[in-house]
């Protein structure tokens, strides 16, 4: 039967051993027994306890070198875990090190790109600003001549028309800022009638073209004088009146 038994790790080795120690037990207790039979069977005893002295002999070097066996067993198979653990381990680093230098070199291109961008932007920007200087100035010049009312008008918002584009120019510029995290909004002091009167000028035409009046109706305890960002204010109802221009139909 032991012979037959199949060396197994763990719970199973000690399952054995307490096994063979039980069996251990019992032939000692029946030795013990058969000495208190009486001289009657003394040969008989004496051949019994040989018998269990030799079936003891045998089995203990069994059991030796079976937990011998399993500790040998025991120890190959902890090596091995430990070197795949290892290996996982140089696994994982050498990946998380492969991912970490991707990352860095996806955000240098990353930052590489956008400064080309913002680069360009700001040349752009100041290449278109210098004509438009100039027309803005000739512009100026011009309502200062002897003009009919008409021509003073067209003259008047091709003047405002310039300063507005002028200051979508430099708000390129404040997008390349944006984006370099440099962007700060003005806060100075300015009346909300000039505003709106540069608003009028811009949208008027289209609304006009489609028989639309265009209406601004102040609030009377809006103060005279406001603090704030003039050009993005007006940059905001300019954008808020083309869309409903566009957008209105009898």
């Amino acid at each position: 039967m032991l012979g037959a038994i199949t060396i197994a790790f763990g719970d199973y080795t000690a399952t054995f051993n307490e096994l063979v120690e039980v069996i251990f037990a019992r032939n000692t207790i029946i030795s013990d027994t058969l000495d208190r039979l009486g001289p009657e069977i003394a040969s008989h005893v004496e051949n019994v306890k040989l018998d269990i002295k030799a079936e003891q002999d045998r089995i203990g070097p069994q059991l030796q070198a079976r937990n011998t066996l399993s500790i040998y067993i025991v120890s190959v198979v902890g090596s091995l875990a430990l070197l795949v653990g290892l290996v996982l381990t140089a696994v994982i680093i050498r990946t998380f090190l492969k991912m970490t230098s991707s990352i860095d070199e996806a955000r240098q291109a990353a930052e590489a790109s956008a400064q080309t961008k913002a680069d360009f932007l700001a040349n752009m920007s100041h290449e278109i600003r210098t004509p438009m200087n100039a027309i803005i100035g000739m512009a100026h010049l011009a309502m200062r001549t002897e003009l009919n009312p008409k021509q003073k008008d067209y003259v008047g918002k091709i003047h405002s028309s310039g300063q507005h584009l002028l200051g979508i120019i430099n708000d390129i510029l404040d997008f390349s800022k944006i984006e370099a995290g440099k962007l700060d909004v003005e806060q100075t002091e300015f009346r909300i009638e000039s505003v709106l009167e540069n608003v009028g000028s811009l949208v008027g035409e289209k609304a006009s073209a489609k028989d639309l009046e265009l209406i601004f109706d102040i609030d009377p305890d809006l103060p005279g004088n406001l603090i704030g960002d003039p050009l993005r204010i007006g940059q905001i109802l300019v954008n808020y009146a083309n869309n409903a221009a566009a957008r209105s139909r009898f």
